[in-house]
């Protein structure tokens, strides 16, 4: 049986739909919640809606990559930690060739220094919640295999 984020994932971008108050998104058919457990058979897309879901998703995509690298995603750097390491070495380098080459310690490289190993946290951090949900879903699908087979 599906959920309904993954009927709603059909549901958002079909002609049948329809938005009641005291439900949320229904079939426009039975004034219900979405219930099949493969493919709608009544299904008929919406290539408008469609079209917007993609963006929106391109659009979400494209701001968690540019959070998750701090901006340098736009040079092709796609991991945070890779990032977060380049930010650092940058700061530092800043720091040290500031001190070396002028005798000044500048205090904007404290700074970058901190958002580098700030991008490097988040980066785990976000890796860490992606495993565990994984596990957990992976986890959720071993109990209802087993109950399936029950």
């Amino acid at each position: 049986m599906k959920t309904r984020e993954q009927h709603l994932e059909s549901c958002k971008i079909c002609l049948k739909r329809k938005f009641i108050m005291e439900k949320g998104l229904v079939c426009s058919l039975t004034n219900e919640w979405a219930d099949f457990d493969e493919d709608c058979p009544d299904f008929a897309i919406d290539n408008v809606s469609a079209k917007q879901q993609e963006n929106i998703e391109a659009a979400r995509k494209e701001e968690s990559l540019s959070m998750e690298t701090g901006g340098l995603h736009i040079i092709g750097i796609k991991n945070g930690a890779v990032a977060g390491f380049i930010v650092l070495l940058l700061g530092l380098a800043w720091l040290i060739g500031g001190f070396v080459y002028m005798n000044v310690i500048f205090y904007y490289p404290f700074f970058i220094i901190v958002a580098g190993i700030a991008l490097i946290i988040n980066y785990y951090v976000n890796l860490n919640r992606k495993l565990k949900k994984e596990a957990l879903i992976k986890k959720q699908e071993d109990v209802l295999d087993l109950e399936e087979e029950l």
